[in-house]
């Protein structure tokens, strides 16, 4: 109990450290912004808010896609729905809490338990193999002050890492992260024309988040459309980092320390500051109101007769 213990403390001190650090910058160098800078247009405020709404339910289906091909089965709204509780698991230092929540959830409609387990490790592991291929894609392609000579050799990388798809490679990522989580489980193999299948559709959800972060990133300064790029590429490097601290819960102040340093390549670090602090609170209030929603729902949209498991709790009794 005692190193776990000591793991959550110095998560959150990891967290609240970075997070004090970007405040300090915000107010250090507040008077050098634009005047009105941090006054967001709140019309492109909201139809980001609509759009990683939108992403959300991309992200829901590409796990169900994952299950179904490892056997499992769960509609379009039981996906969402246990992803929208489970997400809150994220907030736990050591994301054991959200692998765990996703598949006691998955089980409790009727999935076994070692194929709930195994979709959520292979939906982790395409997760960080795409955000890897989207990253160097994002770098060949960049406006943001990247050197052009480092823009065929991230090209390269990325096509590197699609032979990586290998089914016994990203078996044995699955398998290790099994190992981490204290859960050893026994992989089953995906055929390799099955993971390129399924990878599109995560490169599919780096699309429509990179376009849902540059909408809320042009409510605060003028970005050109191609720059949608950058923030897909911004938004994976982030997530790939915050998910490997895994003493930060929910990658918190993590990925604020990294978008603030890629946004800065391209606007006064203030600024960049002052957006990825503001996308921390948006996409926290909006996962907030998302599992508000999807309770209020979930007796209109549930099959009658069941009795939905809340967010935590015991196990059933078999």
């Amino acid at each position: 109990m005692a190193p776990r213990r000591w793991r959550r403390v110095g998560g959150f001190a990891l967290a609240l450290g970075i997070l004090g650090g970007l405040a300090w910058v915000i107010l250090r160098q507040w008077r050098r912004l634009p005047p009105g800078a941090l006054v967001p247009n709140w019309w492109l405020v909201a139809a980001s808010f609509v759009a990683f709404r939108v992403s959300i339910v991309a992200v829901s289906l590409r796990w169900r896609a994952v299950l179904r091909a490892l056997g499992g089965r769960l509609s379009a709204w039981q996906a969402y729905r246990i992803l929208a509780y489970a997400a809150l698991g994220l907030y736990v230092p050591g994301k054991v809490a959200m692998v765990a929540a996703r598949s006691y959830l998955s089980a409790r409609e009727g999935v076994p338990l070692r194929v709930a387990m195994l979709s959520v490790l292979y939906d982790i592991a395409l997760n960080l193999i795409s955000a890897a291929l989207v990253v160097p894609l994002w770098l060949a392609v960049s406006g943001s002050g990247v050197p052009g000579h480092y823009r065929w050799v991230s090209a390269g990388v990325a096509a590197l890492g699609l032979c990586l798809l290998h089914p016994a490679l990203v078996s044995r990522v699955v398998r290790l992260g099994g190992l981490l989580l204290g859960r050893p489980i026994e992989v089953a193999g995906l055929s390799y024309p099955t993971m390129l299948r399924l990878i599109a559709g995560y490169l599919n959800v780096w699309a429509m988040q990179g376009a849902a972060f540059w909408l809320f990133v042009r409510a605060f300064c003028d970005v050109p459309p191609l720059y949608v790029a950058d923030c897909a590429g911004m938004m994976a490097l982030s997530l790939c980092i915050g998910l490997l601290v895994v003493l930060a819960p929910a990658g918190l102040g993590v990925r604020e320390g990294v978008l603030t340093g890629v946004l800065s390549l391209s606007m006064p670090l203030a600024l960049a500051a002052a957006i990825a602090l503001a996308l921390r609170v948006f996409l926290s209030v909006g996962e907030l109101l998302n599992v508000g929603a999807v309770f209020l729902l979930s007796p209109v949209l549930s099959p009658a007769g069941r009795v939905e498991p809340p967010p935590g709790g015991p196990p059933c009794q078999s």
